[in-house]
């Protein structure tokens, strides 16, 4: 590749990752990883220093995985095939109370697995590192599960518990995700929940609300963990998360996501100290 100044900057960023973090990356592999993040980062110009890193690092932490899978003739596809099979099985059975699917009519896990392992294969093509591997692919399954629940939703609004607040879901030290989600029809809210959330943070013009607001409600890390990654204060870390809770907060309300319910719908975090 042709050294322009997009790709030398990205290489001085892979240069700083790989010594802070002794990745070890031989010059071969550093001028591969600064080749892949202009292939995954388009607009490199608009893009800040801490917004390529988290991409380099997700990059490092996940390409060898993702790449397996996505060729059918690597020597570790059908094994990391047969790893996310078992892993879609645990994600679900974690999610689904009992391990089974409450409806008549809605198919089995092992079924739901295979679908979102279909679903994975199709997203592969279009993964770009902009969150880590796992991240993403929970995302995939929840959205797999979601349209099987979202004619249920539907039929049974009127019997649904009270929308989930994302007061709870927002309180520091609480998870997004709901690791005790009580059936699979709030399960398939949430999965939708987090869907929209993405969505409007990803239109904003500072490319840093999604990342943050991913790696503090999604990863549960603290502000200060956050901080250290994208080389913030944990103030400012904070200041930022508040900026996607208001974002949030004028979006979905404007988008009546939560059934005309009166309850506010989001709460200001909570400086950690940690």
């Amino acid at each position: 590749m042709p050294e322009t100044t997009d790709f030398l900057r990205c290489l001085r960023l892979v240069d700083l990752l790989d010594a802070e973090h002794s990745w070890g990356l031989s010059q071969q592999q550093r001028r591969r990883y600064a080749e892949q993040l202009i292939l995954y980062c388009p607009g490199i110009a608009g893009r800040t220093d801490a917004q390529l890193s988290f991409v380099i690092q997700n990059y490092h932490r996940d390409h060898a995985l993702v790449e397996a899978l996505r060729d059918p003739a690597h020597h570790d596809h059908a094994e990391r095939w047969g790893e996310w099979t078992r892993q879609c099985l645990r994600i679900l059975g974690a999610k689904i109370p009992g391990g089974q699917l409450v409806d008549a009519g809605a198919v089995s896990l092992e079924d739901l697995a295979q679908e979102s392992n279909f679903d994975l294969w199709r997203g592969l093509a279009k993964f770009s590192y902009q969150s880590s591997f796992h991240t993403w692919a929970f995302t995939v399954i929840g959205h797999c599960v979601a349209r099987h629940y979202r004619a249920l939703l539907t039929q049974k609004r009127g019997a649904l518990a009270p929308a989930q607040s994302l007061d709870s879901m927002l309180a520091v030290g609480d998870t997004f995700q709901d690791h005790t989600m009580p059936s699979p029809d709030a399960f398939a809210r949430g999965t939708i929940l987090a869907a929209t959330i993405a969505h409007i943070l990803n239109q904003q013009p500072d490319q840093r609300l999604p990342i943050i607001f991913q790696l503090w409600a999604n990863e549960e890390q603290t502000l200060r963990t956050i901080g250290e990654q994208l080389h913030l204060s944990p103030a400012r870390v904070h200041a930022l998360v508040k900026q996607a809770i208001v974002l949030l907060q004028d979006e979905l309300v404007l988008q009546d996501w939560a059934a005309n319910s009166a309850e506010d719908i989001i709460s200001e975090p909570v400086l950690d100290d940690q």
